[in-house]
């Protein structure tokens, strides 16, 4: 049976220079354990400090002002690599906070016939096809969204969590490591244009012209419309799948579509989604809870 829980102990994308090393002596006396990066780092900038204080003009400077420059210069440093909670360095801001220096980077509109450009640009999309739904990412990836629906509820019976559970793991196991499965959950009006388009349908397809039987379906569809599509709200959830390239991209769509075909403990229901969708999807996101 598959484990209920998992533990990474390591971060995935770890590099040599994240690797701590310890600056203490036999006693236990020194510095806590820093990353290689950080002491490299604090290292080349001493040197690049000496170098500026004794070979260039400001060597010919006073020494109150040496000394003043030497300060900023350590203060700087300790700002740019100091790390935050995930273990980035602040120096790794610095080019997000140069593009938001002009005054169109720094708005985005949130009306409520806004499309999502602005705000699916800040995320990280470049581009989205409105015929196949391609996600172009701005760091080169690409990637599809698909709406999803699980199984998993704290009603099951033992055996059938057993089964979701190892179904689950063949299924992750068999995905490769170089796409990424990223799961958004957001509260939101209820689906219902399947109902929608079976009530128009049957509209259309009335044998008997009866004023009274047209006027109660049209109370049906709106009711449905502007009610349950609009006012009850309820959890959603999407998945999108983010590869580095095409190719790896169409395997990972691939196993997808056969483990909906050939199964439904891992996902009950999952719809591919398109342009329209997809920046429906983000508009809901930060449009807000107020807006519908």
């Amino acid at each position: 049976m598959a484990k209920q829980s998992y533990k990474i102990p390591e971060s995935l994308d770890k590099s040599f220079a994240d690797t701590q090393i310890s600056l203490q002596s036999k006693d236990g006396v020194g510095a806590k354990p820093m990353p290689i990066g950080y002491i490299l780092a604090w290292v080349l900038s001493i040197l690049v400090l000496l170098m500026m204080v004794t070979k260039t003009f400001i060597a010919s400077a006073s020494l109150s002002l040496i000394i003043l420059f030497v300060i900023l210069w350590m203060a700087l440093t300790f700002v740019l690599l100091k790390r935050d909670k995930l273990g980035i360095p602040q120096a790794s801001m610095v080019v997000s906070m140069l593009n938001y220096l002009p005054k169109g980077m720094r708005r985005i509109h949130t009306r409520n016939m806004s499309r999502a450009n602005d705000f699916s640009a800040m995320v990280g999309i470049e581009s989205i096809n409105p015929e196949t739904g391609f996600i172009q990412f701005w760091d080169g990836s690409c990637g599809f969204m698909y709406r999803v629906v699980g199984t998993a509820s704290v009603l099951l019976f033992e055996e059938d969590r057993d089964a979701i559970l190892d179904r689950c793991d063949a299924f992750y196991r068999k995905m490769r490591t170089d796409t990424e499965m990223i799961f958004i959950t957001v509260k939101e009006p209820q689906k219902v244009y399947r109902q929608l388009s079976a009530i128009y349908n049957r509209y259309n397809n009335l044998t008997v012209d009866d004023p009274e039987l047209r006027a109660m379906a049209d109370t049906e569809f709106k009711c449905l419309k502007d009610e349950v599509g609009a006012a009850y709200r309820s959890i959603h959830q999407y998945l999108i799948l983010k590869s580095n390239n095409a190719e790896e991209l169409t395997v990972a769509k691939n196993m997808l579509q056969t483990e909906c075909e050939n199964s439904s403990l891992v996902f009950k229901q999952c719809t591919a989604l398109f342009g329209d969708d997809i920046y429906d999807v983000l508009r809901t996101i930060y449009r807000g809870k107020e807006s519908v």
